[in-house]
């Protein structure tokens, strides 16, 4: 059925379901074909019974909050001050509810204070203890309040399989342990179908608190608080149960942790995804017990403060532990001090990673010397990168720019012509103070969506838009992060939408059918009075 849902509705791919039943109910953040699928779908539910059913199902598979659901109800009203239902649910309003709600496979959960109480125990009641979300398997609950944990109990089955929480750092209650820690034990004996569990930003946890996660029997995935590390007693707890997949979490191992017996470690050497925080010696010492073969995302995150040189050292010593089977990589730095490093120096073990899709490196408040050298040899090494992010915030040190490598166009290029995959590029500054002839660019389909950069260089001219659309005419995300010059900013992105709007006229006027929305092509647009 899912096969003739797709070749009746146009453009409608197996990919195109499943990012259509993951996304958002606010109409203004959907793709313009995102909508004309909706409406396809809504009117396929109405063509018969078995259609109905698909339709339905991936209409209602993902949900970003209850508002969907409570519309329903004949008597729901939203209120500037919030939900109001003027009479008490009907029979048949309480069923078509059920309905719906049975389709929910996945749902996010944000703090909505426009829901008030007297509402959910109207569903309380009418639930009769009994799920709101009967078939639910995913739960992504992020910034949320300790007290929302209540009404979302309302909505989760036993079956419940992969659920994500993170605190709001607004509403952290007096005793946060305490609260965390109802929560967790809430968690554990009511969800033993749980295979993933993220626990993460403002989750106040302290690692006693945390040892009711071990009796969890079908857990695959596991991803604990940075800030929470991790001594040897729980990571032997970790090592026994025998089931998981994928771990993050920071770690502790204490004074002298060469002369520890970790040979217990190797329980987690058949890890698909690691990732690690702490201290590099921690760090190093870890990855040398694990030994692990068959990790495809691997995440590394240093905690202290380190020379440039150390961070070199501690990874080239990680690397030699590593398999080549790695995919995905991150590296995070949270205090690099000493001299501005090249980001080379520090990606040169990565680069006997030749089958990375994604990496990033986030080195914070540095100035990072990249040249065009350096990203050439990024880009014909991992020729099957997909997502690429080097990442450095802007700091208050601008003197050094001027002593800073800075990479040109010409590594665009590079990426353009050696990453045929690539839809997300960041870089942390491009130099476009001398750009190349634009007959000099070959004109090139690249499928690129998303390119950024902390700083650019030079004047921005219409020419460098120009070299932009003939390597990478698709993307529809550019970003300039802290541009001291925000009028060159503001030209590049007007040059930029006025071309992405002269090309959707093209497609209208030689095809005949309404071209697809970019974000860009909508950004910065004038008013006409």
């Amino acid at each position: 059925m899912e096969d003739v849902l797709m070749s009746a509705i146009p453009g409608m791919t197996d990919s195109s379901v499943k990012r259509l039943s993951g996304a958002e109910w606010k109409v203004d953040d959907l793709p313009w074909e995102t909508i004309q699928r909706r409406h396809a779908l809504a009117a396929s539910a109405r063509v018969c019974r078995a259609w109905s059913e698909h339709a339905l199902d991936v209409l209602w598979g993902a949900l970003d909050n209850m508002h969907p659901l409570l519309r329903v109800f004949s008597s729901y009203e939203d209120e500037p001050e919030g939900v109001v239902l003027r009479r008490n649910i009907t029979n048949a309003e309480w069923a078509r509810f059920r309905r719906y709600a049975h389709c929910v496979r996945d749902f996010r959960w944000e703090t909505d204070m426009t829901i008030p109480s007297y509402v959910w125990i109207l569903l309380a009641q009418r639930s009769n203890g009994l799920p709101l979300l009967p078939n639910l398997r995913t739960l992504e609950a992020r910034s949320m309040r300790p007290s929302d944990f209540a009404r979302l109990l309302l909505l989760l089955p036993q079956t419940l399989c992969e659920v994500a929480i993170s605190f709001s750092d607004i509403y952290i209650p007096p005793d946060p342990s305490d609260q965390a820690a109802i929560i967790l034990e809430a968690i554990v004996p009511s969800f033993p179908h749980l295979k993933k569990l993220e626990l993460v930003r403002y989750f106040p946890l302290a690692q006693q608190l945390l040892y009711p996660l071990l009796q969890c029997p079908k857990l695959e995935s596991l991803a604990l608080p940075r800030d929470v590390p991790v001594d040897l007693s729980f990571l032997r707890g970790l090592a026994q149960m025998g089931t998981l997949k994928s771990l993050s979490v920071a770690v502790d191992l204490g004074h002298s942790p060469d002369e520890l017996d970790l040979t217990f470690l190797q329980a987690f050497r058949e890890l698909e995804e690691l990732c690690l925080a702490g201290h590099d010696l921690d760090l190093s010492t870890m990855i040398a017990a694990i030994k692990p073969t068959a990790l495809r995302h691997f995440g590394i995150t240093f905690n202290d403060a380190l020379a440039s040189e150390a961070i070199g050292q501690a990874l080239r010593i990680i690397h030699t532990h590593l398999p080549l089977t790695i995919t995905k990589y991150e590296i995070a730095v949270v205090d690099l001090r000493g001299p501005d490093p090249r980001m080379s120096d520090i990606l040169e073990p990565a680069l006997l990673l030749t089958k990375l899709t994604h990496l990033s490196c986030d080195l914070g408040e540095l100035v990072v010397h990249l040249s065009d050298y350096d990203l050439t040899r990024m880009a014909r090494t991992w020729s099957d990168m997909r997502c690429l992010k080097l990442v450095s915030d802007e700091p208050q040190r601008r003197q050094h720019f001027g002593l800073a490598y800075r990479p040109t166009f010409r590594a665009l290029l590079e990426f353009a012509q050696c990453c045929p995959d690539l839809h997300t590029l960041y870089l942390p500054c491009l130099d476009v103070s001398n750009l190349p002839m634009m007959y000099d660019i070959p004109v090139l389909d690249h499928p690129l969506h998303n390119v950024s950069f902390v700083n650019l260089y030079g004047t921005v001219t219409s020419a460098f838009a120009i070299l932009l659309d003939r390597i990478f005419p698709h993307f529809e995300e550019l970003d300039v992060f802290a541009s001291g010059d925000t009028d060159n900013l503001s030209r590049l992105r007007e040059y930029v939408r006025l071309m992405k709007v002269a090309n959707d006229h093209r497609i209208e006027r030689y095809s005949g059918r309404p071209a697809p929305r970019h974000k860009l092509s909508a950004m910065y647009m004038p008013m006409f009075v």
